[in-house]
């Protein structure tokens, strides 16, 4: 992207090359081009295309955007190991199976109908031109292809789809968008649909699905008084978070609703009030948002969706929704280029896994700590045997602690085994959270699947619902998920954690002028000698 300092990726392909199957990848390079300046407020802006092939995927039609942070042993991002690539494609390029496959997603994942569906809609009804097929509690929320294109592609609005697709091929995620025009030069962008799949969540697929959008279509940054207002309506909260922190600046800013009810104008990057969604909405061509009745005490707004909310519940349990009704998040939206997308860290074990930057940030010094010295590669398959035919050597106190009898410990090195205990001691419900989205070791995935594994099930949560579906007892299996299963997760957590050490270790004898540098704190002797920097520390990484 030249003027605007950020890389764009254009793909063409050559005529009657459009088949799925076969277009291969072929050699790829960056160019450098340039769109209608952010100041043009008529958008979405057309693609720019290259006469000559300079880089084809299986696709080549439209803008092509990753996401990639630095490399960490601590923090595996799927986006690299899988190499997805999000795609945004205007309505006028969106493939029928590309549609075909968002209804299949959304009548799988987005939710189930509730109890007054039958009541309020009827056995089949339509609502606002949606095929209520079978409006049965418990049964999944259906929609047609021919549906979806009628709904999330309506007429009068600019309709865009941004996917997140592997490199085999398969989409993982989708998210449709309606752009229109408020009055002379003011934009908006309505979040309709952002599904993933339950398999990639949590891994801020969503989150770069929004950051893509924002990227090809420079969002926030046209020049006053154009303004861009970004809004979505969902029953899902994660989404809402989503659109805040992408938008806003995350839910951990958000005024408390007294003062917010007092001066709603009062605080920068906050939901707009009622008085401000009302017009948007009315004015909208999306017909569901014509019909939504905003809430006068609550972000809410009123549209039929009698979706049941116990997804909604367990995300957010104090967090109140009434049938019928869905969350409202409007957003005025200016870029910021000191903003950087940074999600709060997840519980006890943030230092270790904190997020790091999509972009380089070389203010930012990271100083690694030496974690201990143990001898590589772990045999995390002769342990995980040795656990499962010696249970009666694990227990847990009342604490919720885990204890491993030193007999099952003693044909292996000690050393990480005995550390993994100890971690497990003082930071057992971090080191789940920080482990379960990370890749299995291959040695043991290899173990699982010739065991039944299936071998898409690569992460340490797919080993725990796998275990959960062919475990014979609940007992047996609440042993799998709290105790067995987390030993091998801390060995794992303290594997990652000496790798990463001495991989930093590695970059900074290669290039000493690297921001990466030791320790050269003095040494804390204790009264027996030991310095205790050389102890065990679950926080690997820390800011300086």
């Amino acid at each position: 992207m030249v003027g605007q300092g950020r890389s764009f990726r254009v793909v063409a392909s050559k005529p009657g090359e459009s088949t799925w199957s076969q277009l291969a990848w072929q050699e790829q390079r960056t160019l450098a081009i340039r769109r209608r300046p952010a100041s043009d407020p008529t958008l979405p802006p057309p693609l720019t295309y290259i006469a000559s092939v300079s880089y084809r995927t299986h696709r080549g039609r439209e803008g092509e955007y990753r996401f990639r942070a630095p490399p960490n042993h601590l923090r595996v991002d799927p986006d690299v190991a899988e190499d997805i690539v999000y795609y945004v494609v205007p309505e006028r390029l969106i493939q029928q199976r590309e549609i075909n496959c968002c209804a299949l997603y959304f009548s799988k994942y987005f939710g189930i109908w509730g109890r007054r569906a039958a009541e309020k809609l009827g056995p089949e009804a339509r609502h606002d031109g949606e095929l209520i097929q079978v409006c049965l509690k418990g049964t999944t929320v259906s929609l047609s292809a021919a549906d979806l294109r009628w709904k999330y592609l309506p007429k009068g609005a600019n309709n865009i789809l941004i996917t997140a697709v592997t490199r085999d091929h398969h989409i993982i995620g989708h998210c449709f968008v309606s752009q229109w025009h408020r009055g002379a030069r003011d934009r908006v962008w309505w979040i309709t649909q952002l599904v993933v799949r339950p398999d990639h969540r949590d891994q801020l697929k969503a989150t770069r699905m929004l950051r893509a959008l924002v990227e090809h279509y420079d969002i926030g940054r046209a020049t006053l008084p154009t303004k861009d207002h970004v809004g979505i309506l969902s029953p899902h909260p994660y989404a809402i978070l989503t659109v805040l922190r992408v938008f806003g600046r995350g839910v951990e800013v958000l005024p408390s609703r007294p003062d917010w009810v007092d001066d709603p104008k009062g605080f920068a990057h906050v939901p707009l009030a009622r008085a401000a969604c009302l017009p948007l909405l009315q004015e909208s061509p999306v017909p569901h948002l014509r019909n939504a009745r905003p809430s006068r005490t609550s972000l809410t707004a009123y549209t039929r969706s009698w979706i049941d909310h116990t997804e909604s519940r367990k995300a957010l349990k104090r967090i109140m929704l009434d049938d019928g009704c869905e969350y409202l998040c409007v957003l005025e939206y200016k870029w910021d280029s000191q903003y950087d997308y940074k999600p709060q860290p997840p519980g006890p074990c943030a230092l270790a896994t904190r997020e790091l930057p999509d972009r380089p940030v070389h203010t930012t010094q990271l100083v690694p700590r030496e974690p201990g010295h143990f001898a590589l590669p772990v045999r995390y398959v002769q342990l995980d045997q040795a656990l499962s035919e010696r249970p009666e050597y694990i227990r847990r106190n009342p604490g919720r602690d885990l204890e491993v009898s030193g007999a099952v410990l003693y044909e292996f090195d000690t050393g990480i085994y005995a550390a993994a205990q100890e971690v497990l001691k003082t930071n057992l419900e971090g080191v789940i959270a920080s482990m379960d989205p990370k890749w299995l070791p291959s040695e043991l995935h290899s173990a699982y699947v010739a065991r039944g594994l299936y071998g898409h099930f690569t992460r340490w949560c797919d080993l725990k619902e796998w275990l959960r579906r062919t475990d014979e007892s609940d007992e047996e299996f609440e042993r799998n998920l709290w105790v067995r299963v987390p030993i091998l997760q801390a060995v794992h957590f303290l594997e990652l954690s000496q790798q990463d050490y001495l991989r930093s270790i590695r970059t900074k004898q290669s290039d000493p002028g690297m921001a990466l540098e030791c320790d050269n704190s003095e040494p804390n002797l204790g009264d027996d000698g030991i310095d205790s920097r050389k102890e065990v520390d679950t926080a690997v990484v820390r800011r300086s």
